[in-house]
């Protein structure tokens, strides 16, 4: 057998995935979720959410303010971009 008869020779069916126990599953994503979200990493995630909203914020003030370009110029100084 050549190898492109390898490549074009028809494949046996993929087996298909056994049914996952809905409440097992549930169960591992719960375990798994308190071993990611430590109390730590929790406040700092809520800690850059507010960060975000206090940001997001000032941008519509600046955009109310002063108007398009002045917005595009400050999100480029916020975001450190230099062009």
């Amino acid at each position: 057998m050549g190898l492109l008869s390898k490549w074009l020779a028809p494949r046996p069916p993929a087996a298909k995935a056994g049914r996952v126990d809905a409440a097992a599953a549930q169960a591992q994503r719960q375990q798994l979720g308190e071993r990611l979200l430590t109390p730590e990493r929790e406040q700092l995630i809520a800690h850059a959410f507010e960060v975000r909203r206090a940001k997001a914020k000032v941008l519509e003030e600046i955009a109310n303010e002063i108007g398009q370009e002045r917005m595009v110029e400050a999100l480029r100084r916020m975001l450190g971009d230099k062009g």
